[in-house]
């Protein structure tokens, strides 16, 4: 995926500034509903500090993963270095910014390119195992971004201020999978049955 320093993100406070206080229904603008969400306090959730520590206790270096997705705009910045979270700046306590979805490319390269430098290897499955071909790998906060389509959305229609281009990629559940996925590379081998429920 994209790592520290190949793709920027704008600050959430320049996308508020169009997408926040509607006058005819705020409660459905995304501002209002983001600034109010996990995802607008994700770098600021106590739990969420109390988890990163135990991880860094349990597994050191474990909270570089966490703060991929949790602090998305410092991870990007470079840092996440040390992993306790102790780098961070203030501003990166805004979370899953705006830009962090709206940049985000499909990792199996089929759609928009992200910002990847050489070398690297692409998300588009196992090449050894055709019948794996083509099928990526979602999840642990591997995304990939990209600076030059604009803002990436759900919509082909849509009018805005700013580039936009429509994305398959932002209608697949894969695209919530991308953080939302439940594994933990770090951690994931030693959980019994290598982290799957019994049956599954």
């Amino acid at each position: 995926g994209t790592q520290p320093q190949e793709a920027s993100t704008e600050a959430p406070s320049r996308c508020l500034n169009c997408h926040k206080d509607y006058e005819t229904n705020p409660r459905v603008e995304p501002g209002f509903g983001w600034m109010g969400a996990a995802m607008g306090n994700a770098g600021r959730d106590p739990i969420f500090w109390a988890t990163l520590a135990i991880a860094e206790q349990d597994f050191d270096g474990a909270g570089d993963l966490c703060i991929r997705c949790h602090s998305s705009g410092g991870w990007l910045a470079g840092r996440s270095t040390p992993t306790d979270g102790s780098g961070l700046a203030a501003s990166d306590e805004d979370g899953i910014d705006c830009d962090l979805c709206h940049q985000m490319t499909n990792p199996d390269m089929q759609e928009h390119i992200g910002t990847m430098f050489d070398p690297y290897i692409n998300n588009s499955g196992d090449s050894l195992d055709p019948a794996l071909a083509g099928e990526g790998y979602y999840g642990s906060g591997m995304y990939t971004l990209s600076n030059d389509y604009g803002k990436l959305g759900p919509y082909n229609d849509t009018v805005a201020r700013h580039q936009f281009t429509g994305s398959d990629f932002h209608r697949d559940t894969d695209f919530c999978g991308t953080c939302h996925d439940v594994s933990n590379s770090a951690v994931g081998d030693l959980a019994p049955n290598a982290g799957t429920q019994p049956g599954a």
